[in-house]
């Protein structure tokens, strides 16, 4: 009777100190770093990524022009990694927080638990500067095939820009440069819209300078420099 009060007495009073004693204790020295990009892409996404998509997430690297495969982890490396605050479900590959506290707890305790939200938007312009978005697919077989073998494409192409609106308060001069690398032709930009942005997603280039006209159907709001044909700087 004495040791069952004793364990009781020792299990965490509330969810928050449970969870830091997670981040603290449970979760390795080696591993701190990469929990916390693990947590900052889940917390951050604007939709339930699957895992796939967060595995290649997690090998991007600026000035990275390929995708490190061999270096991508493993389903079971990347929930363990977290601790008990990350669910992998096999059915659907969804990944998500193991309880609707755990984001609770990271928000209020964003600063120091969690990376920039400019960090995702970056990693997501680094993947549309990969050189498959360089040429168009020349069959559906093929954008199928792209799709299933690069797995945050849709994801990236479809949110770069909500992340990157998040972040206008502060000055991204690694997110702009890769915002002019990712769509630095009409070219490029049609592969990402045709081959890779969902159905219904279109711009509407209606003459104007294309990279200008993409910013502003974004709205992004950040300033921006290209040489134009009279070297402007266009702010918004």
């Amino acid at each position: 009777m004495a040791e069952k009060r004793r364990r009781v007495l020792s299990l965490p009073q509330t969810p928050e100190v449970a969870y830091r004693e997670i981040l603290e204790r449970r979760i390795s020295d080696d591993d701190k770093e990469f929990a916390k990009q693990i947590l900052s892409w889940i917390f951050y996404a604007r939709r339930t990524l699957t895992m796939r998509e967060l595995q290649e997430a997690l090998v991007i690297e600026p000035g990275e022009r390929s995708l490190n495969r061999d270096n991508i982890s493993e389903p079971e490396d990347i929930v363990h990694a977290c601790g008990s605050l990350v669910d992998h479900t096999k059915e659907t590959d969804d990944v998500s927080f193991s309880h609707e506290l755990v984001r609770k707890y990271l928000e209020d305790h964003q600063s120091e638990l969690l990376c920039q939200q400019s960090e995702i938007a970056l990693s997501c312009l680094i993947y549309l500067c990969l050189p498959v978005f360089d040429k168009p697919a020349s069959s559906h077989e093929e954008v199928f095939k792209r799709h299933d073998e690069f797995s945050l494409s849709v994801y990236a192409t479809s949110f770069w820009a909500e992340h990157l609106r998040e972040t206008r308060s502060e000055r991204n001069v690694e997110a702009e440069i890769a915002v002019f690398e990712a769509f630095k032709s009409e070219d490029r930009g049609k592969v990402i819209k045709d081959n890779f942005r969902p159905q219904g997603w279109l711009y509407d280039f209606g003459g104007k300078p294309y990279l200008i006209h993409i910013l502003c159907q974004e709205r992004i709001g950040f300033i921006v420099t290209r040489p134009l044909s009279d070297n402007r700087i266009t702010a918004w």
